[in-house]
């Protein structure tokens, strides 16, 4: 039984009962004759001097001992016998073989079962909307005198031109109460009567969305982080048929907020390739129909980008302008710019919008790197900061020294006195000089002469 240290057991054995099992991969489909044709053969002619000569037959493969199958690539062979189980529960793999193949088959699977690696990744989603209006104009109570005429008494009188050019800020009557507005507003009156009024409203706004999600996961797997709210949308609606009254309403629900789908793949250089799924959306109330559901503003990016790790990347972006123009009252006169206001309302907007998105992958090989990566998140967020966990550093390992010799004991020292009863620790063993022989006598010298 072999423990799987950093996968998953079913994985590790389906992919070794593949590779023991001798399977390879399709093979090429084999070349096919157009539809009326003939094979033919083309040989080069014989080497003048070697008539006859015999083509040489192809080398065979290598043909494996029966009963056994090979590793492709490796040469190494193993018993048709062999059997991988995986134990889902106990997250083991159970293999059936004898010690030979076992050795050949653990030592695969300690190249496969490897610790992963992981990549974290951070995404800057900055959005900046720029909002300016302008609507003035003026709205009038019309009552003109040209002169006079005969009327139905019988004798002249005044003739009297009246009308009202009212864009929602005049009164029902001159005498009454002009309606309030959230701008300038300067009222013309004549002997209390209400002649006119001047409306001039401006609106400037800027809104700033910055969302940073940032995201952990392993190498070559798929990850998915989203925060926002499910927003109830009116999808279809039906009257009962026979009594003629009530509604069914059917409701669902979207997602709404940041959405982030990634799925990393570091190769053995540490360049990150990083397929991303990125949506950002947002409710708000609907103003194009008159259906009570809300609008569901939508900006999505789907793309594969590559990088090395620590570099941040422009995964996406947009700019976008909009303007518009309108008018009201009195025709041609109310659409002269600037003093058509004079004969109606005129209303400007533009909006600006700016969107930007930005990638920035991390791996993370180690403990240290987690640490680091831990500290980081820790100075973005100090509101956070005291319920983050501290990173713990351990101390590096102190090697071994030379040991220091005993210091040798004082001229007056005194041993310490036997403890009456005690066995003693040691027993005396007593030294012999060793032996010490007596010098060789030297050789005699010759006298000289002899």
């Amino acid at each position: 039984m072999y423990a799987v240290q950093n996968g998953k057991a079913e994985n590790l054995a389906s992919l070794l009962s593949d590779i023991f099992s001798g399977k390879t991969g399709a093979t090429a489909p084999l070349p096919a004759l157009a539809p009326g044709m003939r094979p033919a053969t083309i040989q080069s002619p014989p080497t003048p001097g070697q008539p006859g000569q015999a083509a040489q037959p192809a080398s065979a493969a290598p043909v494996q001992p029966p009963g056994r199958t090979s590793f492709e690539g490796d040469g190494t062979t193993v018993s048709k016998d062999v059997r991988v189980i995986a134990d889902k529960d106990n997250n083991a793999l159970v293999i059936l073989a004898s010690p030979t193949d076992y050795d050949k088959i653990e030592s695969a699977i300690r190249k496969l079962d490897v610790v992963p690696r992981q990549v974290l990744i951070e995404v800057l989603i900055a959005e900046v909307t720029l909002t300016d209006d302008l609507q003035y104009g003026i709205d009038w109570f019309i009552n003109a005198r040209s002169g006079l005429s005969m009327g139905g008494s019988g004798r002249p009188e005044p003739n009297v031109t009246r009308g009202t050019l009212n864009l929602g800020g005049l009164p029902s009557t001159p005498t009454g109460v002009v309606p309030a507005f959230a701008g300038l507003q300067l009222i013309n009156t004549l002997g209390g009567d209400v002649r006119g009024v001047l409306n001039a409203l401006g609106r400037d706004s800027r809104l700033k969305i910055v969302s940073s999600p940032t995201l952990m996961v392993i190498d070559n797997q798929k990850a998915t982080i989203q925060v926002g709210k499910k927003v109830p949308t009116l999808s279809s609606t039906q009257t009962g048929v026979n009594t003629g009254s009530g509604v069914i309403s059917n409701i669902n629900y979207l997602e709404t907020g940041v959405l982030l789908t990634v799925t990393p793949r570091v190769n053995a250089g540490g360049r990150i390739t990083l397929e991303i799924n990125q949506e950002v959306s947002d409710a708000s109330k609907t103003d194009s129909s008159t259906i009570d559901s809300p609008t569901i503003s939508r900006r999505q990016a789907q793309s594969m980008v590559t990088t090395q790790s620590g570099e941040t990347l422009v995964f996406g972006g947009l700019i976008q302008t909009q303007r518009s123009f309108g008018t009201s009252g009195i025709p041609i006169l109310s659409k002269i710019p600037i003093i058509g206001g004079a004969f109606g309302s005129q209303t400007f907007n533009e909006t600006k919008t700016e969107l930007v998105l930005l990638i920035t992958p991390k791996l993370i090989a180690d403990t240290a790197h987690a640490r680091d990566a831990l500290e980081e998140v820790r100075r973005k967020m100090p509101a956070l900061e005291s319920v983050m966990p501290k990173a713990v550093v351990f101390p590096p390992a102190v090697k071994p020294g030379p040991v220091a010799p005993n210091p040798p004991p004082a001229a007056n020292a005194k041993p310490n006195p036997p403890v009456p009863g005690a066995a003693p620790l040691l027993t005396p063993v007593p030294v012999v000089p060793p032996a010490v022989s007596p010098p060789a006598a030297p050789a005699a010298t010759p006298a000289p002469g002899r």
